[in-house]
């Protein structure tokens, strides 16, 4: 299968078109003004807690408090508060005792997660319940459960990665698999675990020395997290995408472990796009077989690790710039490919 991800940023939006096969599959659009919120993570002041209601106000920067409901919060203490009052929570028998609702006081700093947009005159809906998502699992601090997608069909498989799940599982973390993780091996999901970790251990340095309201984590930008959601099962990946802030680097070491192993990577914008090195890599070790990449001039830069690996082709400017002819481009530079593999077999 051949996909292409073609990406026109404007100041006004972001537009991002999957195409599979030369058909239009999905589009995405993001503005500026209506950036998604979903998943990011802030460290807010509780402004009041109206118990008829269930719920708390939260102050989080925005124009609208966030709407906390007491259903959304979790058990463990330990993670909702960036100021516990210690001595309340030991004149209980237990810790395990105490209703966090109990706990909630106003002007008090607490840890909140979005888990729904905003819309018109009402804030965004937050949790205390923080999660980190990656590529094949995603990761809940203070929790202690182990979950499998229910899109994986296989019974078997599903047992099997919930048994890997519990072996790697750090103490006092949960782990919920993806649907992409299916048949992966514990070797690749543990490097994704660890990727989570080490972006838990920011967050939580962030949350102790930051002050509310304060944005503490944010979820990758829409393209990355298309590249990192979709781009899991292609032959071909094609990208025609202009240089931007969310786009510089698109092209790495985390976003080629997603993509399947021999995958044929086609740029018809080089530059900033792409991390060289992670790509020299990867074309080196066989994770990507073949790369073909669009130059402005004649020869590539000297300095450019990829002059080191057999099996780049660098393709001299065809005006990538206009998306007329992106199809012809994608096709000249795959009979290219075609023939420079035909002779290195």
């Amino acid at each position: 299968m051949k996909k292409e991800i073609i990406i026109n940023s404007t100041n006004e939006d972001t537009r991002i078109a999957l195409v599979e096969n030369g058909k239009l599959v999905e589009i995405f659009v993001e503005r500026p003004d209506n950036e998604r919120m979903v998943g990011d993570i802030y460290k807010g002041r509780i402004r009041r807690v109206v118990k008829g209601m269930q719920a708390a106000f939260i102050n989080i920067g925005f124009e609208q408090d966030a709407f906390l409901h007491f259903s959304d919060m979790g058990d463990e203490v330990n993670q909702l508060f960036a100021d516990i009052d210690v001595e309340m929570i030991e004149s209980k028998q237990k810790q395990s005792d105490i209703d966090p609702p109990d706990l909630l006081r106003n002007g008090q700093e607490i840890n909140v997660q979005i888990i729904k947009e905003p819309i018109i005159t009402k804030g965004p809906r937050v949790t205390t319940e923080l999660t980190l998502p990656g590529r094949f699992m995603v990761l809940a601090p203070n929790q202690n459960r182990v979950g499998v997608s229910r899109k994986i069909s296989s019974i078997q498989e599903r047992k099997r990665l919930r048994t890997l799940a519990r072996k790697i599982r750090p103490k006092n973390f949960g782990i919920i698999v993806r649907t992409v993780a299916e048949h992966k091996d514990e070797a690749t999901l543990k490097t994704d675990l660890q990727k989570l970790m080490k972006t838990w251990r920011k967050v939580q340095t962030e949350m102790k020395k930051s002050q509310p309201p304060k944005l503490i984590f944010k979820d990758l930008g829409m393209a990355s997290s298309v590249i990192r959601d979709l781009f899991t099962d292609s032959d071909i990946i094609s990208l025609h995408v202009p240089l931007t802030d969310e786009t510089k680097g698109i092209i790495n070491k985390e976003t080629i472990s997603t993509m399947k192993d021999g995958v044929i990577i086609i740029n018809t914008a080089r530059g900033k796009l792409i991390n060289e090195g992670d790509l020299a890599d990867a074309l080196k070790s066989g994770k990507v077989s073949y790369a073909g990449l669009d130059v402005f001039e004649s020869e590539p830069p000297k300095d450019s690790p990829l002059l080191e690996c057999d099996n780049v082709l660098f393709t001299p400017h065809l005006g990538a710039q206009t998306y007329e002819n992106m199809d012809r481009i994608t096709e000249i530079v795959i009979e290219i490919i075609s023939e420079f593999a035909k002779k290195h077999g």
